[in-house]
């Protein structure tokens, strides 16, 4: 077992000389925050492609983004369809 410096998340290994499921923790959820020295540990296993692991952020990709902008731009449209039904359905009849 070994605790993450950064996420304090316990990692389960076989042995105590087997740090790949750590580094493979590090790789996949730590790219862009790690030390130097775990930024070495990282590119010595696996040959200095680290950028491929910091490549993969997804929190603000274009599909995120465009799928967010969707979503708002549907739920604005039910609260313009609700306010309009609530309108002419039960306001304007009082008026009348």
């Amino acid at each position: 077992m070994q605790e993450c410096n950064y996420c304090d998340e316990t990692i389960a290994t076989e042995d105590s000389d087997n740090e790949q499921p750590y580094l493979t923790h590090l790789a996949d959820n730590h790219a862009n925050e790690i030390s130097r020295i775990d930024e070495k540990r990282l590119k010595d296993h696996w040959d200095g492609d680290l950028e491929e692991a910091r490549s993969k952020d997804y929190r603000f990709s274009a599909e995120a983004i465009g799928a967010a902008t969707g979503l708002f731009i549907m739920f604005l449209g039910f609260v313009w369809i609700g306010y309009n039904s609530f309108f002419i359905g039960f306001v304007l009849p009082m008026i009348l």
